[in-house]
């Protein structure tokens, strides 16, 4: 028999223990061994391929808690990219939530509201911080064109009575708005008054006036015309002789409307030549304008194109220009000269100045001429003052004693008074003469010209920040024209047709014995479509003395038995 095979020790067979196991020892013999005492293979079964090995405790609890910590870590990043039920939580980033919706939940945890998106760009909404009501599309009032809006007794917006077409108002509906006020024509009466007073208080006056003429103006504020002009205006000018003022921006000249109280364009496709800083009109209605590049262009009598009508020899620009009663053509140029042309015929020539930074040129009405200095620059100037000549003959003097930087420079002809601007202020020389008196206000240093209609005073203002470049206007502290009217108070009645009646009436209400009792509206008399006044019951009297002894006060009209019209004396 073979003996290639395990042997089991007999005595170890006869053992009566516990916990024994049958292994294989050294010699390759069988034999009982403790439990306890069985190692397993040294291997990490986390890494381990091989088919058949087993976790132990160990490396079970490894693989749970790695377990447990994937899920947590998966949770938060989920909750950071979807909006969770039942919690708080921040999001960031870019997030898709129902398909572009927006939803909130109720206490049932059902969606129940959806804001939706339908921007096609980037938008931001900003809600205010209080509290409210969100408006449905139904709340929001849409009201018939032009009608102004009114709330009613539930608090609600409604149409109201009155309508504002943008230029009139009118007071229910209309076919064309032709007032500045209008009735409805449908309804046989429309009635403007005071309301009727309580018990115990006198009934209130109530007046119609026509607009009363000023004595003076004495706001001096400076405002923004907003002219609307499509270039930066360079230039303002105004006539001696009218109440004409001109605007020039780019290649078009404006002419200020008195009505409207704004520029429309006067004339477009003028050559430039760089700017236009200067013009004037003359007696006649010729309209000149001066470019930066010293040419003249002219106007004959304010209609048609403008022409060519001379080139000024010298000056680094033309800046100024001007024409006096007697017709003579003063023009001046930027560290140049002032030249001449006497009668408005010939040449222009030299007048003799200094060469100095002229920058303005205006004349009165007694053919003074005065031309304002430019200061301080890069250009070479070194002084600033006004310059006066008198009767259009002589030298240039110097007006002022200090030194500013000025700018424009124009006669009032209604008040007799010279305007100029600088760099510090607007100044006035009372009656062209004398020393320059601060007005308190400025057009700040930029403003290029000066220009005047009445008691309005325009400046151009150029060197200034985008929008602010435009004409600006005040109304200077002058006494006015003298032997202004005031405005007329028109009655009119309305025009009938053939036949028909138009009237104007005068009621008053009639006296009653003291007491309670509101008194009757009686009419006295109207004025007929024939122009006659109809006295509904005129008094009737024998007598100046039986007149006043009834009670008619003096002046009153009465008449005598045989209807002679009488005066009570």
């Amino acid at each position: 028999m073979s003996t290639n095979h395990n042997r089991i020790k007999v005595a170890d067979l006869e053992k009566n223990e516990r916990d024994k196991i049958l292994t294989t020892n050294s010699n390759g013999e069988l034999e009982f061994t403790d439990v306890s005492t069985i190692k397993a293979d040294s291997y990490n079964a986390l890494d381990y391929t091989q088919e058949g090995k087993s976790l132990d405790a160990r490396q079970g609890k490894v693989l749970k808690d790695l377990i447990d910590n994937i899920k947590d870590t998966l949770k938060t990043y989920f909750d950071t990219l979807y909006l969770g039920i039942s919690n708080d939580q921040n999001v960031s980033g870019i997030k898709t939530f129902l398909a572009g919706k927006l939803g909130l939940r109720n206490a049932a945890n059902t969606f129940t509201s959806f804001f939706t998106n339908a921007n096609t760009a980037s938008r931001t909404y900003t809600f205010p911080d209080r509290n409210g009501t969100v408006a449905l599309t139904s709340d929001i009032f849409v009201g018939n064109p032009n009608s102004i809006p009114k709330f009613n007794s539930s608090g609600s917006l409604t149409n109201s009575r009155i309508l504002d077409t943008g230029s009139k108002v009118v007071v229910d509906s209309y076919n064309i708005a032709e007032f500045d006020l209008q009735f409805n024509s449908i309804k046989n009466s429309n009635v403007i008054g005071s309301e009727t007073s309580s018990t115990g208080f006198n009934g209130t006056d109530f007046t119609i006036k026509a607009g009363n003429t000023s004595n003076s103006q004495s706001q001096l504020i400076i405002r923004k015309m907003g002219a609307g002009l499509p270039s930066t205006p360079t230039c303002v000018f105004s006539s001696n002789y009218s109440d004409n003022v001109y605007a020039c921006a780019g290649t078009v000249m404006y002419k200020f409307d008195k009505v409207t109280g704004s520029f429309s364009t006067y004339a477009s496709g003028l050559t430039t030549g760089g700017n236009i800083w200067g013009g004037c009109e003359s007696p006649t209605g010729d309209v000149y304008y001066i470019n930066q590049i010293r040419n003249i262009y002219k106007q004959t009598n304010g209609t048609g194109a403008f022409v060519l009508y001379a080139g000024i020899p010298a000056g680094l620009y033309g800046t100024g220009i001007t024409i006096t009663p007697n017709k003579d053509i003063y023009a001046c140029t930027f560290n140049g000269k002032i030249f001449k042309q006497t009668n408005s015929t010939g040449s222009f020539v030299d007048v003799g100045e200094p060469t100095r930074n002229y920058m303005s040129l205006t004349s009165d009405l007694n053919n003074n001429v005065y031309t304002a200095e430019g200061g301080n620059n890069s250009m070479g100037g070194g002084n600033g003052y006004i310059y006066k000549q008198n009767n259009s003959n002589g030298s240039f003097t110097q007006m002022d004693s200090n030194f500013l930087s000025w700018n424009g420079i124009v006669w009032d002809r209604i008040a007799g008074e010279l305007y100029c601007s600088s760099g510090t202020g607007v100044y006035k020389f009372t009656g062209g003469s004398g020393t320059a008196i601060n007005l308190g206000v400025s057009f700040g240093f930029a403003s290029a010209t000066l220009a005047i209609s009445k008691t309005i005073l325009f400046s151009t203002f150029i060197n200034a920040s985008t929008g602010s470049q435009d004409i600006y206007c005040f109304y200077t502290n002058s006494a006015g024209l003298p032997d202004l009217n005031g405005g007329v108070l028109k009655q009119k009645a309305g025009i009938g047709k053939g036949a028909g009646q138009s009237r104007i009436q005068f009621i008053t209400g009639q006296k009653t014995t003291t007491g309670n009792n509101l008194q009757t509206e009686t009419l006295r008399c109207y004025i007929d479509e024939n122009g006659y006044l109809v006295w509904i019951n005129m008094p009737t009297y024998s007598d100046n003395s039986t007149a006043i002894a009834a009670g008619l006060p003096v002046g009153c009209e009465y008449k005598t038995a045989t209807g002679d019209r009488k005066i009570v004396y």
